[in-house]
């Protein structure tokens, strides 16, 4: 996640560099007609673009690493959307500032492209396959709602062929069949998921603190030797 945090603000700032560098691929700048490009002053825009952009890159990286070291794990994760979000609408709104003709155009194209650039490289991440790693001190899952759990607090490790009724998100994410984070699941309380599939098998983790994760890639033959590579630890 870490890494991903630094490029993901690699990007944020690049675009503002891009966007300062080429002017013209600006979109709605560029479909102006030379006399009405006369009253843009797009080198303040893209300036001002490239400076917005910076700051947002900036806050984003500091504030998720700030948060994640002082503990505040949702609040991490928040600062990778909250400074872009904010930081776009002050870029939409100053926008306006540079343009001087009588009859002002909207800004909202390049902000808005950018928002939905940003949300599908996250979405796309979101989606990766969770990534197991099973070591005889501890196993680990990847993603925004990873862990590492040690093998010593892994109090039971089962294979079932489906979950109970009533799965209610309460803090993850829930696209198709993947499930991320925590659910409400009926007679099992409040789970961690790492889900990839809409059938089974599940491997359930219980741990000794009484919580219990569970996981499921999309090919079964994938869980199962999970699975079998966990019980191998536990023995």
């Amino acid at each position: 996640m870490d890494i991903f945090v630094l490029f993901y603000s690699l990007f944020i700032i690049g675009i503002g560099r891009f966007v300062r560098r080429w002017p013209g691929t600006l979109s709605g700048y560029n479909t102006m007609s030379p006399d009405r490009k006369r009253y843009v002053d797009i080198k303040g825009l893209t300036s001002m673009i490239q400076r917005s952009m910076l700051v947002i890159g900036l806050v984003t990286t500091g504030g998720y690493f700030v948060f994640r070291l002082a503990g505040s794990r949702t609040i991490a994760h928040a600062m990778i959307f909250i400074p872009l979000f904010a930081g776009s609408l002050v870029v939409l709104v100053r926008a306006r500032q540079y343009d001087h003709y009588p009859k002002k155009a909207k800004w909202p194209a390049f902000v808005i492209g950018c928002l939905f650039v940003a949300v599908g490289i996250l979405l796309g991440y979101e989606c990766l396959p969770t990534r197991v790693n099973v070591s005889a001190q501890s196993v680990t899952f990847s993603g925004r709602y990873g862990l590492t759990i040690p093998v010593s607090e892994i109090v039971r490790a089962e294979l079932v062929t489906a979950l109970p009724r009533g799965l209610a998100r309460t803090n993850g994410l829930a696209i198709g069949d993947i499930r991320k984070g925590y659910f409400a699941l009926e007679g099992m309380g409040r789970c961690r998921l790492f889900l990839h599939t809409g059938h089974g098998p599940y491997l359930v983790l219980a741990y000794s603190n009484g919580q219990q994760l569970i996981y499921g890639a999309k090919k079964k033959e994938t869980t199962e030797r999970i699975y079998h590579q966990i019980r191998a630890v536990l023995r």
